[in-house]
């Protein structure tokens, strides 16, 4: 449920980025998606398996998941943004 919810605010924080959904042709679009790369995350509860959108120009990194951020209050912040 984690790993579904935490998937869900990362693809909404790419689509503000681009101002559009996956798939959208709208003319306000700022870039273009270019698939998924994956990135396990370890967490107490167990491993995390989630897909980081790609864009063609530019670059996207959740800001959920911080580099320098634990994980585990990475998922605090995402439940309650949520």
């Amino acid at each position: 449920m984690t790993e579904q919810m935490l998937q869900e605010l990362i693809e909404a924080e790419a689509t503000a980025k681009i101002d559009a959904g996956w798939n959208e042709h709208i003319d306000t679009r700022t870039a273009l998606r270019n698939g998924h790369r994956d990135q396990t995350l370890s967490t107490q509860a167990g491993d995390l398996d989630l897909a980081i959108p790609k864009l063609r120009s530019g670059s996207f990194f959740p800001s959920l998941l911080e580099r320098r951020r634990r994980i585990d209050q990475a998922i605090v912040a995402g439940v309650r943004a949520a």
